[in-house]
């Protein structure tokens, strides 16, 4: 999507801010969705390098997360597509 917008970011979270800023703050998407991003960001940073706080990232988490990231997807196919993707 921020490529698709001419947005570059260098790390993972300049994703996350350059997202917020174009997409989620500016109405362009639904403010959820930068929720959505931050949240999956935050725990894949605990579950990689905060060993015991992989234990707090149980199956129904990770459904939860995973019917997000479907969502997200589908979203964001459809921003791409009605710009002429």
């Amino acid at each position: 999507m921020l490529l698709h917008a001419g947005v570059r970011a260098e790390s993972h979270y300049g994703v996350k801010m350059k997202f917020g800023e174009v997409f989620a703050k500016s109405g362009k998407v639904e403010r959820r969705f930068g929720k959505i991003l931050s949240e999956t960001y935050d725990l894949r940073l605990d579950a990689e390098y905060i060993p015991e706080a992989r234990g707090g990232i149980t199956q129904a988490v990770a459904e939860e997360q995973l019917t997000k990231a479907m969502e997200f997807l589908r979203m964001a196919e459809d921003l791409i597509n009605k710009a002429g993707g």
